[in-house]
């Protein structure tokens, strides 16, 4: 009857073993908020860049956006899956996903009127700017509330303090 007990015993520490802990789960998630945060201070840079209107500034900030939203992606997929949790994975990846895509599209439309001559600031142009503006800030809220659910389920998942 022992040896069956110590199988069983052994089996059970292998299982235990082979799972996400607590501590793996809180620095994959620290990763993601350092990750979210960088991405979100260079969002806030060329946005502050976009109402001084300085053509070159703008680009310059729009390039360094577009670089930092693929690489958070290549960090992320380089990062990998934790063994036992490939749904929050999953939601990150979407996010800068989709990041990447509002920078490349809506974000870039608007650092191409924000650059044309002030001259040519029409109405209309002003009405795009704005439109485009509240999408983006729609966009990155809409994607980062659908993050939020699966990070809350993830921090509930492995008892962890979000901050």
């Amino acid at each position: 009857m022992k040896p069956i007990k110590l199988l069983i015993l052994i089996l059970f520490s292998f299982i235990l073993s082979c799972g996400t802990s607590s501590k793996q789960a809180a620095e994959y998630n620290d990763f993601v908020v350092e990750t979210h945060t960088e991405l979100g201070l260079y969002i806030d840079s060329l946005m502050i860049a976009l109402n001084h209107q300085d053509s070159i500034i703008i680009r310059k900030y729009y390039d360094k956006l577009l670089a930092q939203s693929l690489q958070s992606i290549r960090d992320v997929e380089q990062n990998g899956v934790l063994k036992s949790d490939t749904s929050y994975f999953e939601s990150v990846l979407s996010l800068f996903q989709a990041y990447n895509t509002i920078v490349k599209f809506e974000i870039d439309t608007l650092v191409y009127l924000q650059s044309l001559p002030p001259e040519v600031y029409t109405l209309e142009r002003f009405r795009r700017t704005k439109s485009l503006n509240d999408s983006v800030k729609s966009r990155i809220l809409q994607n980062f509330e659908v993050f939020s659910l699966e990070q809350e389920k993830f921090s509930k998942k492995y008892q962890l303090d979000l901050k």
